[in-house]
């Protein structure tokens, strides 16, 4: 506990006890706005007074930063899921709905691309197969040589 006198409006002093951080907080107000501590004194009550019309919007405005700051917060989380699921569905619909391929390019190495989806699919679908016809599972190799 830390001693201070404290001041009325009437400046009558009245020498009370008060905890530290109190003590501290009435001097960072004193200090921060220019004030001698009777006048950092009554700032500190106004502002710890939930009557009074600071109290209250402060607390409005911490209110509101909260809100703000979960809704915030609770957004982004949802636009992650949203797109995460979202990628996760369309990769799935496209894997079900449509016969895809990519194969390096033995020029430049960027992958190429081939869709069941494109009008020549017939024609490059024969050259896939034909170009994969002797390959197999590793474990249906096993089964046949043993």
């Amino acid at each position: 506990m830390s001693r201070a006198l404290l001041h009325s409006s009437r400046r009558e002093v009245v020498k009370v006890e008060i905890p530290r951080d109190l003590y501290h907080a009435i001097v960072k107000i004193q200090a921060h706005e220019n004030l001698d501590f009777s006048e950092a004194a009554l700032k500190a009550a106004s502002l710890i007074d939930p009557n009074s019309e600071l109290f209250k919007q402060k607390v409005h405005d911490e209110a509101l930063s909260l809100g703000k700051s979960q809704f915030l917060t609770q957004l982004n989380v949802g636009r992650q899921t949203i797109r995460a699921g979202a990628f996760k569905e369309a990769a799935e619909h496209v894997r079900r709905s449509e016969d895809n391929f990519h194969a390096p390019c033995s020029i430049c190495g960027k992958p190429m691309h081939f869709s069941s989806r494109r009008s020549n699919w017939e024609k490059v679908r024969a050259a896939l197969y034909d170009a994969f016809k002797e390959w197999c599972h590793t474990a249906c190799e096993k089964k046949q040589a043993s």
